[in-house]
């Protein structure tokens, strides 16, 4: 995952970005492993959420991942009610096909 920072992006902060989501990815498969080989409980699913929202919003050192000024993200965006109206039919057909079971594309060639 630290070759996928360096791949998103040249600066400091991409490449700890990579070497974070590795880190998580460390994290998540011994979580795994000791769940198989010492048979722990699952946690339960409002905790999985808050624990990756955790790991991705506030452990990481938010100062060095904040564009600085003059950047497009900085530019203030103010939402319309077009974009909102998109954005709830996105919402609708997506939580529409949650329980749709699709196959990968490239089982189709």
């Amino acid at each position: 995952m630290l070759l996928g920072g360096v791949c998103h992006g040249a600066g400091w902060t991409v490449i700890i970005w990579g070497a974070l989501h590795g880190a998580y990815l460390c994290a998540n498969n011994g979580w795994a492993w000791l769940r198989q080989t010492r048979t722990l409980p699952r946690f339960p699913r409002p905790v999985r959420i808050v624990l990756t929202l955790l790991a991705e919003m506030v452990v990481p050192p938010r100062p060095g991942f904040r564009p600085t000024a003059g950047h497009p993200a900085l530019i203030p965006w103010r939402p319309t009610w077009p974009w909102a109206v998109f954005l709830l039919v996105l919402l609708f057909f997506a939580a529409y096909s949650f329980d749709k079971i699709s196959e990968f594309i490239y089982f189709q060639f």
